[in-house]
């Protein structure tokens, strides 16, 4: 049985499975991320081209009390850490690329 509180903005009563006071429109708390698999699609997907956020969406994720959101927090925090090290990998290989090329032609010059 959902507890009766009241709305910290109006003091009308709400119950607690509330999101938002339906008399005044005051957020009362977040609603949980959505687990549906369109939803882990995007999030994924999102994760994949927006690396850093990813730690935060799992995150996000992990702190639900559910299994399943937990499961999707991980793989999410799993899949960012991963890009992280191959994007920093990647990066690296380019540097030392433009480095050996410059030295390359340095040398060819004479400089």
């Amino acid at each position: 049985m959902d507890e009766i509180l009241l709305c910290p903005s109006c003091h009308q009563s709400i119950n607690s499975a509330n999101y938002f006071c339906p008399n005044c429109g005051k957020k009362l708390h977040s609603p949980p991320p959505l687990t549906t698999i369109s939803a882990q699609i995007l999030l994924y997907l999102k994760t994949l081209l927006l690396p850093p956020f990813g730690l935060y969406w799992g995150y996000r994720y992990l702190r639900q009390s559910d299994s399943k959101s937990k499961i999707i927090g991980f793989i999410v925090i799993v899949v960012t850490i991963i890009e992280i090290i191959f994007l920093i990998q990647s990066i690296a290989n380019i540097i030392n690329d433009v480095n050996q090329q410059i030295f390359q032609q340095s040398q060819l010059y004479g400089l």
